[in-house]
Parts: structure tokens; C-alpha cells; sequence
């Protein structure tokens, strides 16, 4: 299988701007270069000169060490306005590369803007397409009266559609129901070589290394600061929680992305007087490995999460966890793995942080081999390939 060359696109990928942006794509290509040859192209839009987005789009790549990427560079417009001319640009470069690599799959991820690019590449490339969706690239574009319709023409070009979790996929088909035969439901999984719990001596090494006190209970959140994450719920429940159990209460994740959503939730931080709410910004995997495996405890308060990869990051670190109905945490969550709470709910949030702070054990061993069995390396690997296998030509 190992001679297959698959080429994988997505304008989303770690790199020295943003350490952790799109890192589940690294992860793909890592995997599936365990089985066939794969390069990974980065759409980047031209931007610019001397600004920040220039700045971001010049940042070097974190590539796997036996996967070459490359970005290609196409010109683009903000806001998705006029997404003819985004597509026409981002096709036509696309193409000009694909065509000189020859390859026998192409896997593409989010819809927009990549997808946009599929009708163009199964014209002029032999060879079958695969897309995975992996929830704001779908929620964010397919009401959207100028992108719909060319976001529909890519779907149905594609050979195969990868949804990330079970919600999205009853999303997309409430959509467009004729696709149910093509659309597929892939997870996301977790490297349990690189994240996994520690002694508790090593725990404890963390916790001073990182400047945790160990006589309250550390509570983290990996989540960018955005409505969809739930961070304003995240505060309330906190700030209910204070009355009853010593927590401090951690944020890693991108910030500026919603700029009046961000300083509408500092604000209540501020008049609150919350003092144990701690924003750290976004940080790159191994710091976010490192202080997975010092806390005490995890928590994800989205309003829409289809999947949830710090979820299983933070379980296969052997932490207990608290998430919302949200979509994709309560496939993670099911028989019990974690406390899972409706969302817009920042009574039932609080409730169960002071539930875990005060009896954080978990059954270890078993959270461990639930992670391993269903979000493990091997599944998602066996999964891509009988994918693939079927749609060699």
C-alpha cells in the first residue's frame, strides 16, 4: 500500500504563528504515512505586505519529519465575498501543483475554503477525492446564499464525504439528504504515546514547573475564546462554583477572534472580581501535553462541538472530565467516561465542577483502554484505509 501517494490540502495547519491551528491535520498525515506516501499542501492566501496576516502566512509550517508540505499560494478575499473568484484562483493553483505529483487519492480538509477547489480537481485529475467536514467550515458557509451553492456543487463532486462526528452528519443530511450514501463518520483520535497520565510525583514536578498551587484543584479548558466555545458560560459557572470548592480555573486557546464577544466576558470577569479565571493564550502541543498532565481536572463548555479532540487528549492523560451536550462529547462521553451536562447551562457546570473537585478519581484503567479502543491511532487508520481501498481507481 505503502507506493499509494495521497496528496492532503488544508489552509489549516500547525505552525509557528499558530502552534496548534489545525494540528488534527498533522495528525492525518502522520497516521496515514504509516501506510501510503503523503505530502500535504497548505492553501495560503497572498495578504498584505507588513501585516499581521502576512506575518501568520509566512510563519514556518510544523511539518511531520517524513512528510514534505508546502504552502500554495492563491489570492483570496475577506469576508467570502466573491467566492467565484476565491475558487477560480484556488483551483487553478491547485491544479498546476496536483498535476505534476500525479496522485492516486486526494483528501481534502473543510469545506471552505479547500472544498471549494474539487470540481476543478476531478476534472482535471484522475483520481478520487475525499473531503472531511469538520463543523464551522459547515455551519459558518452553508447559509450563506453566494457560498451554498458552490459548496453543494463540491460535495457532490467528491467521491466521499468525512464527517467528524455523528451530530454533524445528521446536520449536513438534514441539508442535503441525497448524500447519505457517500458521507461517512470518521472521529478524530488521540496519540496516546504522547499524551498519557504521569506518576504522581511527576504530576507534582509539573505543577511547581508550571507555577500551580497543589492545595486547590486545577481545572483547565483548551478552547479558543469564541461564543461557540461556551467561554462566557465558563466564567458564570466559575464564578457559582467559588462559592463552594477551591478551583483555579485555566484557558489555553486562541484570543482576538471575536474581539467584542472576548471583551464582553472580561468585562463580567472584571465586575465579578474573579481572580481565579486564568487566560494563558494559545500554546503549541507540548505545552498543552505538559499541562494536561499537571492539572487535576478538564472541562469543555461548547454550545456546538462536533467532535471535541481535547476531550480525548485530556482522557488519555487520565484526567476527569465535564463537557455539554454539545454534539460530539456525547459519543466521548457515553457509559459514564466523564460528566456530560446540558448546554446553556452554567448551574450544571458549576454543579459539576464542585462535583469533581471533591471526588476527582476515575477508574483509571478503564477510561484508558475506552479512549485507546475507540479514539486510538488503529481505528482511525483501519477506517482511512478501507475508505481509501475503495476508492482507488
Amino acid at each position: 500500500m505503502r507506493q499509494k501517494n495521497i496528496q492532503i490540502i488544508s489552509h489549516s495547519f500547525p505552525n509557528a504563528f499558530q502552534p496548534y491551528d489545525g494540528i488534527f491535520v498533522r495528525d492525518h498525515a502522520s497516521a496515514t504515512s504509516t501506510q501510503f506516501d503523503v505530502e500535504v499542501l497548505v492553501p495560503t492566501p497572498y495578504a498584505i505586505p507588513f501585516t499581521a496576516k502576512q506575518h501568520k502566512n509566512r510563519a514556518p509550517l510544523y511539518s511531520p519529519d517524513n512528510i514534505k508540505t508546502d504552502r500554495v499560494r492563491y489570492f483570496s478575499l475577506p469576508s467570502k465575498i466573491f467566492p467565484f473568484l476565491i475558487r477560480s484562483s484556488l483551483s487553478k493553483k491547485l491544479t498546476s501543483d496536483l498535476r505534476k505529483k500525479n496522485p492516486h487519492l486526494i483528501h481534502i480538509h473543510f469545506l471552505y475554503s479547500s472544498g471549494l477547489a474539487i470540481p476543478a480537481l476531478k476534472n482535471a485529475l484522475n483520481c478520487p477525492v475525499v473531503i472531511t467536514i469538520h463543523g464551522v467550515d459547515f455551519y459558518h458557509t452553508v447559509k450563506k446564499p453566494k457560498l451554498r451553492e458552490l459548496l453543494l456543487e463540491s460535495l457532490h463532486s467528491a467521491d466521499a464525504i468525512i464527517a467528524v462526528g455523528p451530530q454533524l452528519r445528521k446536520d449536513i443530511l438534514a441539508q442535503f439528504p441525497e448524500l447519505d450514501s457517500k458521507l461517512h463518520t470518521i472521529h478524530n483520535y488521540v496519540d496516546t504515546s504522547y499524551f498519557f497520565p504521569v506518576s504522581i510525583d511527576s504530576k507534582q514536578n509539573l505543577k511547581k514547573e508550571l507555577g500551580l498551587s497543589s492545595g486547590r484543584f486545577q481545572l483547565l479548558s483548551v478552547a479558543n475564546f469564541r461564543y461557540k466555545k461556551g467561554i462566557d458560560l465558563l466564567v458564570e459557572a466559575l464564578s457559582m462554583a467559588n462559592e463552594r470548592t477551591e478551583v483555579d480555573l485555566h484557558l489555553i486557546g486562541r484570543r482576538n477572534e471575536e474581539p467584542e464577544f472576548e471583551a464582553a466576558v472580561l468585562s463580567t470577569i472584571a465586575k465579578k472580581g474573579i481572580q481565579n479565571f486564568h487566560i494563558h493564550g494559545p500554546k503549541p502541543r507540548g505545552s498543552i501535553q505538559k499541562w494536561m498532565q499537571a492539572v487535576d481536572g478538564f472541562i469543555l463548555p461548547s454550545r456546538n462541538e462536533p467532535f471535541g479532540i481535547s476531550l480525548i487528549e485530556a482522557m488519555a492523560c487520565g484526567l476527569p472530565v465535564i463537557s455539554t451536550k454539545s454534539g460530539g462529547p456525547e459519543v466521548i462521553l457515553s457509559g459514564g467516561h466523564g460528566i456530560l451536562v446540558s448546554k446553556e447551562n452554567p448551574k450544571a457546570l458549576s454543579d459539576a465542577i464542585v462535583e469533581m473537585a471533591a471526588k476527582p478519581k476515575i477508574n483509571l484503567k478503564e477510561q484508558l483502554q475506552f479512549t485507546q479502543d475507540n479514539f486510538g491511532m488503529e481505528s482511525y487508520i483501519k477506517a482511512h484505509i478501507e475508505l481509501y481501498k475503495n476508492l482507488f481507481y
